[in-house]
């Protein structure tokens, strides 16, 4: 039977007595016990509304589900199924307006705290399990993206997924983009994007370092050249988040490519791209 109890359970946190003091992670995250209790408070809807609010689609209610029963290992790869970052987004994720704002629970009271158990999960997997390396069937052909913000990190762990054999090209010294460069560690540490981005590498994921950048325009710069069959590149900034598609960039990267609002990298569209659909 669901814990009809109507407030989250509390986030574990540093006292600010001692938070002041340094820039480690200021939540904590659920203990085991706190997070089959946060669990049994889904109702496990019929329709899933929660789910329409989540980008990636993942199975909300079957991860928590996993949750409740103790079986933390097998939510975590629930959640990876459609999300190659969930300790990423466990943190940082605005779930509060996105699932946890659809839950069912939240009408009269506090919704299941969705994010605090995507942490959780992965938290525990990482921490606790050896990562699996994937028997993913190969499809002969490659793709590179430029740029391992979390939109190229998105697109990479998709890829892969399917089969693509990915190459990301980042121009700053870590991978991560503004999950590392742009949050502070008392959000989300380094050490947390950088176990994410290794389990990315498990997938086959290559990161390299590189020199040129796409423009805003989406034109290569000149000098740049690649052997990959088709590139991808994410982009993020302040106010965009695109996705580039281009067959055959030619050696002097004089050809336009093609332009896609951000949906396209958050959902089933990328797929739709690949395959010549759009």
């Amino acid at each position: 039977m669901a814990n009809m109890a109507p407030n989250k359970i509390p986030m574990p946190e540093q006292a600010p007595d001692v938070r002041n003091k340094n820039y480690l992670e200021v939540a904590l995250g659920y203990s085991e016990e706190q997070a089959v209790e946060e669990a049994s408070r889904c109702i496990n809807c019929k329709n899933k509304p929660c789910m329409n609010g989540c980008p990636v689609g993942v199975q909300i209610p079957d991860f928590i589900s996993k949750i409740a029963e103790g079986k933390f290992a097998e939510a975590y790869e629930i959640i990876t199924q459609t999300n190659s970052l969930p300790a990423v987004c466990g943190r940082v994720c605005p779930q509060e307006t996105q699932c946890e704002s659809k839950c069912v629970r939240g009408i009269k009271n506090e919704p299941v705290a969705i994010g605090r158990l995507e942490r959780f999960a992965a938290d525990y997997y990482l921490n606790h399990c050896e990562r699996k390396t994937p028997d993913i069937k190969k499809n002969g052909h490659k793709v590179a993206i430029i740029g391992s913000g979390p939109a190229g990190l998105t697109c990479a762990g998709d890829l892969a997924k399917l089969g693509y054999d990915v190459t990301i090209f980042e121009a700053f010294h870590a991978a991560g983009g503004v999950l590392v460069y742009g949050i502070p560690e008392f959000r989300l540490p380094k050490a947390i994007v950088a176990q994410e981005v290794e389990g990315l590498k498990k997938l086959g994921v290559v990161l390299k370092r590189a020199k040129y950048f796409i423009t805003c325009r989406g034109k290569m710069e000149a000098g740049t050249r690649f052997s990959q069959e088709e590139v991808l590149c994410a982009m993020m900034s302040q106010k965009t988040l695109s996705l580039y598609r281009q067959s055959g960039y030619s050696a002097d990267g004089s050809k336009q490519v093609s332009f896609f609002e951000p949906p396209a990298v958050l959902t089933g569209e990328l797929q739709k791209c690949l395959s010549g659909q759009m």
